[in-house]
């Protein structure tokens, strides 16, 4: 008889004890990470689980992971994890891929704080400079990889990235921090945790900042603006009360202003201002029908883009609403089931249409089944249907009438794993998932005209309303190992991925669309990529490090069509993916600490890629490239750290995926908990 169920059944009691008669509402993840060395989540069947149990790739970074190398933004911390690659267009223009291709504007992966969907429509990416969380008051970030649409919700396609920050009931959290450094870095940063009543805990969080995006002015487009830096400031305030012993009502306002030159998903730059506001409302109870998680908020956005492309500029407002509602109900010992349901309504105001708005509306009913028919076996099965009306009032916009935005779509998602704890030591897990990928504001409504002369006549720039959505379907084997003598585990993965109806802006094409010279989106064909995953982690006295590699091909088999009637298909070649981006990826860290000294390093190594070089990056290195981040912390006394810290350490210049290079850069910041 293996000890795996013995262990399983440690964690099932410390629950109990740690969390009392709430256990579901408020469990306190802190003494549970002390208790089994490792973090623990309850992200994706809504029970505590350790990692490797999960039924799904994921990786979990605690508070020492988030701070081990300095880094000062969210795309630098999540760096270090295995199959996550970062495109850098600048210090604060980020953008964050899981597996395969990764590309600016990333609209894949699904991020979210505290379970509040912080990814923007009018592109459908998250902006990361803006998320308004600080770095001091994240608790853990969970990495999910592959699409978990089932699991977690709306557009979680290639991955979901869940920032999970200090519960304001249960921590007692609260830091400043002081940053200074190279290319004019300026940046701010305070926590603090009040305890007003016993029984109600409040967190508030604030942090400006501001540095030259690049060293070389004539790449920076925000230096044409006038301004010459990235600036950002944001705030937040979360409270949490505990108003019968079952019963948890809680409310989150957070702002966020930021501004920054970054990249069009052509690769053309852009300068960006934003302004973001949102509102959540949301509770827990344990009720007869289970335990109960309701989550209401509305984020709302203001933009103002200015291209250095063709596009003109391109300014609105966007508001999105979303209501949620979820039970979890342990049916037998064995079993448990969870349903949920939720409401979407997001507008938009059509740039330079007076009048004009694009909206959609999403219904949504998910359910999950949990089931453990032995204790070294477990099974998850979950599905999701929506029903997604799109609609567009006001005045139109050539070439499309407001009638051909009147469509309903139906995507299906699911997800499908087996866990089999095959002793003390060993994890292994089967899964099977699809997601569909929501088209964002731009793709569809989008609505410009230029002046080209060389046509005889203005041609309009257009979203699309015909498009169809992208869906992924992946199959992934994975295996987890403990090794107690290192003190550290192994995990390993392999996939399989088909991406369908990819979407693309064609800059280059002015086609006759419904009797109008239009550059419009299109589906561009599907995408199959293949990879495995390895990464071995562990410490020994005051040294401790990990090492990782990543392989991923395939290719893409282009069949563009411009859904619109009288627009037929394109059929074209095959293109190995090695040709746009790196295929072997290899990350390593090494730590030492002696006395109140510590010493990280973090450095990635990636292959070449072929291809031609894109033309508006020429300044790109195709050849293998090497990068660094470091940090040396000082911790003079309990609370206190001072940590000198710098990213491409090896080289001037550095060119990672597909972008201008990224300047050395180094940093100070003094940190205080009180």
């Amino acid at each position: 008889m293996t000890t795996a169920p013995t262990f399983r059944a440690t964690l099932a009691a410390a629950l109990t004890l740690v969390a009392g008669p709430a256990a579901a509402q408020s469990v306190d993840y802190g003494v549970l990470a002390e208790i089994f060395a490792q973090p623990v989540t309850a992200s994706a069947t809504g029970k505590p689980q350790l990692a490797s149990d999960v039924p799904a790739a994921l990786t979990i970074l605690g508070p020492e992971d988030i701070s081990r190398f300095g880094a000062r933004t969210l795309p630098d911390v999540l760096a270090q994890v295995m199959g996550l690659d970062v495109v850098t267009l600048g210090v604060a223009a980020q953008d964050v891929g899981l597996r395969g291709l990764t590309t600016v504007q990333n609209p894949r992966v699904l991020v979210l704080v505290n379970g509040r969907q912080v990814y923007l429509e009018h592109v459908g990416t998250p902006k990361w400079a803006g998320i308004p969380v600080q770095l001091s008051e994240i608790r853990q970030i969970e990495i999910v990889r592959g699409p978990q649409s089932a699991l977690f919700g709306f557009n979680a396609v290639s991955g979901v990235i869940n920032i999970v920050t200090y519960n304001p009931l249960l921590d007692d959290r609260s830091a400043a921090e002081v940053t200074l450094g190279t290319a004019g870095r300026r940046e701010a940063s305070v926590v603090a945790t009040l305890k007003p009543l016993e029984k109600l805990g409040v967190r508030v969080s604030g942090g400006v900042g501001t540095v030259n995006e690049y060293g070389r002015r004539d790449l920076n487009i925000a230096s044409r603006q006038g301004t010459g830096q990235a600036e950002r400031a944001t705030a937040s305030i979360d409270a949490l009360a505990q108003v019968a012993p079952d019963v948890q009502v809680g409310a989150e306002f957070t702002f966020s202003d930021w501004r920054n030159t970054e990249a069009e998903s052509s690769l053309e730059l852009q300068y960006g201002t934003y302004e973001t506001l949102s509102g959540r409302l949301y509770a827990k109870a344990d009720t007869p029908i289970g335990l109960v998680d309701a989550n209401v908020y509305v984020n709302r956005l203001d933009f103002d883009l200015t291209s250095a492309g063709v596009l003109p500029r391109l300014a609105s407002v966007n508001t999105l609403t979303v209501a949620q509602f979820q039970t979890l109900k342990r049916l037998a010992p064995e079993l448990s089931v969870r349903l949920g349901g939720e409401y979407r309504s997001s507008e938009l105001d059509v740039p330079g249409i007076k009048g004009a708005e694009v909206s959609y509306s999403v219904w949504a009913a998910s359910g999950m089944l949990d089931w453990t028919p032995r204790p070294d076996l477990s099974v998850v099965l979950a599905a999701r249907q929506d029903r997604l009306e799109l609609d567009r009032t006001g005045p139109e916009a050539p070439p499309f009438r407001n009638s051909d935005y009147d469509r309903v779509l139906s995507p299906f998602s699911y997800n499908a794993s087996l866990v089999w704890r095959a002793g003390e030591m060993d994890t292994l897990r089967a899964t099977v998932g699809r997601g569909s990928q929501s088209l964002s504001f731009s793709e569809l409504g989008l609505a410009a005209t230029l002046d080209m002369p060389e046509m005889g006549s203005p041609v309009s720039v257009s979203g699309n309303p015909f498009l169809d959505p992208s869906e992924m379907t992946q199959v992934e084997l994975g295996w987890s190992r403990r090794l107690p003598q290192i003190g550290g585990g192994l995990v390993a993965n392999a996939y399989l991925q088909d991406y369908d109806d990819l979407t693309v802006f064609f800059d280059g094409s002015v086609l006759p669309v419904q009797g109008v010279p239009t550059v419009t989106f299109g589906n561009l064909g599907r995408q199959r990529v293949w990879g495995i995953e390895a990464a071995l982690n562990g410490s020994h006295g005051p040294f401790r490090g990990s090492l990782s590699y990543t392989w991923a091909d395939g290719n893409l088999d282009v069949d563009v069509r411009v859904p619109v009637e009288g627009l037929g298909s394109i059929t074209g070649d095959r293109i190995d993916l090695g040709e746009l981006s790196r295929p072997h990826t290899v990350k390593a860290t090494v730590g030492w600490g002696i006395g109140d000294w510590r010493l990280d390093v973090l450095g990635i190594w990636q292959s070449a890629r072929g291809g031609e070089p894109d033309a508006g990056m020429v300044m790109e290195d195709r050849g293998p490239v090497f990068t660094t981040q470091a940090a040396l912390t000082w911790t003079p006394a309990p609370g206190y750290r001072i940590t000198l810290a710098g990213s491409n350490l090896q080289e001037k210049r550095t060119s990672l995926q597909t972008n201008p290079p990224v300047d050395r850069r180094i940093w100070l910041t003094a940190h205080v908990s009180f």
